[in-house]
């Protein structure tokens, strides 16, 4: 057989549950924002932008940096120190 239903909550209590609720939705936008984690080996200085032609040959200051998302077409990279380098969804096309 069923379970029993749960008896409703008694007004006052839904009441303060939902004057709770729209509160804490309207205060959400002002508490502030959690803070950025780190990134091991040199955070986000290339992520997410417009490398294109640019030319990183030789660099060796760019092992574990983090290249995510960038666009770097025909970004030229030889002999480019780039050990532990994140290319996550990185535009490369003509990139050497």
């Amino acid at each position: 057989s069923a379970p029993a239903p749960s008896p409703p909550l008694p007004l006052p209590l839904l009441r303060l549950l939902t004057l709770a609720a729209v509160a804490a939705t309207l205060l959400s936008p002002l508490a502030p924002p959690e803070p950025a984690l780190a990134v091991s080996g040199g955070g986000k200085d290339f992520a997410s932008k417009d490398w294109s032609g640019n030319d990183f040959s030789g660099r060796k200051d760019l092992a574990g940096k983090d290249f995510s998302g960038c666009i770097a077409r025909g970004t030229k990279f030889d002999g480019a120190d780039l050990r532990g380098a994140r290319f996550f969804k990185a535009d490369l096309r003509g990139a050497r």
